[in-house]
């Protein structure tokens, strides 16, 4: 999203605000930086507020893949570990979950004639699922009840588990950049621009909040391990005698 400012009425000091949104990682030069303990005569340090927004997703659910099918698909999205998926020997069912953090940081600063300081005003951050799916293979549905049963209600748990995990990553990125974002350093300098503070800043959080997402994800992957374990297949499957 390109910067967005809003002027106030001309005067000697103008407050200024820019919109910044994106992925991680963006270069940046570094004007002065004054640390965040430090203050400044023209950006007296505000308390950033943080807004962190789960948006989780239903599963959706697809009965018309074979097993066959079911195994291609789990091969190859375990080829990508940038995405949330769980597999077994020839699966009767499969639940893949794609999950994305976007975030959009709010500069407040001032200006004195070429001289202006900048710091996050606000900080957003939205954890989504962008696409959930339960495939149960034609396979199965065709054989008894208690199989089709079982197989649902078991991919339906690891759909559970990709939910809790929005809930999850938004309290670890809540907790983290609670912490973080209050020693961010104010940007200062003769003609500095919006786009220049914006993307050091970015750059700054890119990692906590990354670390932070990632965190949630290897938590979540440890209990899908833990479903699709020998131990608890045979404890399903015993269900149908």
């Amino acid at each position: 999203m390109p910067p967005r400012s809003n002027h106030g009425p001309a005067c000697a000091c103008v407050s200024r605000r820019a919109v910044f949104g994106g992925f991680f990682a963006l270069a940046g030069t570094a004007p002065f930086a004054r640390t965040a303990a430090a203050q400044s005569d023209l950006c007296p340090a505000e308390k950033a507020a943080i807004v962190v927004r789960p948006r989780p997703r239903a599963p959706d659910y697809d009965h018309s893949l074979s097993v066959a099918d079911l195994a291609r698909i789990s091969a190859a999205r375990m080829a990508d570990k940038s995405t949330l998926t769980r597999h077994g020997q020839r699966p009767a069912g499969l639940t893949t979950a794609d999950f994305e953090t976007q975030w959009l940081i709010t500069l407040s600063g001032r200006r004195r004639g070429a001289r202006s300081c900048m710091r996050p005003a606000r900080v957003e951050v939205d954890v989504r699922i962008d696409s959930h799916k339960i495939y149960v293979a034609r396979d199965a549905t065709q054989v008894a009840t208690c199989r089709r049963e079982v197989v649902l209600e078991h991919e339906n748990r690891h759909a559970k588990i990709n939910l809790d995990c929005v809930e999850d990553a938004k309290r670890r990125i809540e907790q983290t950049l609670a912490a973080y974002v209050p020693t961010l350093p104010t940007f200062e300098g003769e003609d500095l621009s919006p786009q220049t503070a914006g993307e050091r800043y970015k750059q700054m959080l890119a990692q906590p909040i990354r670390d932070a997402f990632q965190g949630a994800l290897a938590d979540a992957n440890a209990k899908h391990a833990a479903m699709d374990s020998a131990e608890a297949y045979r404890r399903d499957w015993s269900r149908c005698g």
